[in-house]
């Protein structure tokens, strides 16, 4: 039922002359409802579509490219949204430029966002975080509690990336490739420590140390096998960094 005298004018908003809420409403019991928006009225050619769909549950938002139309956003009525697919597979889906070809969910039912492009063997994935060229860019991880409890950061003005854990950083790879541990750290190989500060761990079984952060001759074993066997006249900070 159409109440009142509803206009659509170029360059102002519609209204309705009744008393009542104006109110526009697109009905299909069967099929698909939509609305659909033409660049003109000479040579009509759909540009965008918002539409819901009876037997999917969900409102689309798509666009008209030629004759080839675009999902750009579906809202599902389980709550999912979708960027790039009407079919979102979790909370938040996004879907790249080349598409999906194929292939199954991840299996993990604490999904909260997927970002996917897979049209293609070689099709990539990437999440671009920029930041100004004096601060850092990163991801934190935590809980309610304690929301950046952990953190990898990439410091533009080092060009490094650093790596927190119980809100303090902890390692840190420079731009020459160095590992840095914070001080008090250690390194590890399966569990077998290497180095503490300065000091050689129990994971050396072999060692000849010439000078302060110089060894003669390293062999590192882990359950009676050398995992690492290095020459004599190396820095330790090169042969961790490379």
């Amino acid at each position: 039922t159409i109440t009142g005298f509803w206009e659509f004018r170029n360059g102002a908003s519609f209204s309705n002359g009744a008393s009542v809420s104006p109110r526009f409403e697109v009905y299909n019991n069967t099929g698909t409802a939509s609305l659909e928006l033409f660049a003109d009225n000479i040579n009509p050619e759909k540009q965008f579509f918002i539409r819901s769909s009876t037997d999917k549950g969900m409102l689309e938002f798509d666009v008209a490219s030629s004759s080839t139309v675009i999902p750009i956003m579906t809202l599902a009525s389980n709550g999912y949204v979708g960027i790039g697919t009407r079919s979102p597979g979790t909370r938040f889906d996004v879907v790249g430029p080349d598409g999906l070809g194929g292939g199954t969910l991840p299996s993990v039912s604490a999904n909260v966002a997927m970002f996917r492009n897979y049209g293609a063997s070689v099709s990539n994935a990437i999440i671009s975080i920029v930041s100004g060229p004096y601060g850092n860019s990163g991801i934190s991880f935590g809980d309610y509690n304690d929301g950046s409890a952990g953190t990898i950061t990439y410091i533009n003005t080092t060009d490094s990336f650093g790596f927190s854990t119980n809100a303090s950083e902890k390692m840190r790879i420079t731009s020459a490739g160095v590992v840095d541990v914070a001080s008090g750290g250690s390194y590890a190989i399966a569990g077998n420590t290497v180095l503490s500060g300065s000091t050689l761990g129990s994971g050396i079984t072999s060692s000849s140390l010439t000078s302060l952060g110089t060894l003669g001759g390293l062999t590192v074993s882990t359950a009676g096998i050398a995992r690492i066997d290095a020459s004599s006249g190396f820095e330790i900070g090169q042969f961790i960094g490379t």
